[in-house]
């Protein structure tokens, strides 16, 4: 008897606003309480500072901000994700901050859906997919997908964390594989 296995993946949920969102934890390098943020004259409206990690500068973007909700202080709940993405054949490290960092939750594909084509509150590139989790949508984001080709270089010229790519972490989105 062949038994069947259930692909599930693992995402670290947090909150923005009254919404909770997620990233694949494939995609996180660690998750922070807010350090001391350097801002940056004439960056992107969304561009927080930069942060210094270790030695290393990491650039913080702010996703709400990003996301156009309403601007919030930030709190002892506050926090940043250190995120991965993939970007012209390496790997850019980047803080996102949040209002707060919730758990890390796993889902079957049965669980995950294609995002509405209308009708979202962020731009839909941004979004890989929606998932179903005790009663709730979470609202899963494509890191990759966060910043345009130009952000991605005003953005990286920040970063001192820069990493050739090894390995390709998953070329294929969930929605690529909502889709089959």
């Amino acid at each position: 008897m062949e038994e069947s296995k259930i692909q599930t993946r693992q995402f670290l949920t947090f909150q923005l606003e009254n919404e909770t969102y997620a990233f694949h934890v494939l995609k996180i390098k660690e998750v922070l309480e807010v350090p001391e943020i350097t801002k940056i004259p004439k960056s992107l409206p969304y561009m927080a500072g930069v942060i210094n990690l270790r030695g290393g500068i990491i650039p913080l973007v702010d996703l709400r901000i990003k996301f156009e909700l309403p601007d919030k202080e930030i709190t002892e709940n506050s926090a940043i994700i250190i995120v991965e993405i993939d970007y012209d054949n390496e790997v850019i490290q980047l803080g996102a901050l949040v209002d707060s960092v919730k758990k890390v939750i796993k889902l079957n594909m049965e669980e995950l859906e294609e995002p509405p084509k209308v009708g979202m509150t962020i731009d839909n590139r941004f979004i890989d997919a929606l998932g179903k989790f005790n009663k709730k949508l979470i609202i899963i984001l494509d890191s990759d997908s966060l910043f345009s080709h130009e952000e991605l270089i005003k953005v990286s010229n920040f970063s001192e964390t820069k990493t050739t790519k090894v390995k390709n972490v998953s070329s294929k989105s969930i929605s690529q594989e909502v889709r089959k």
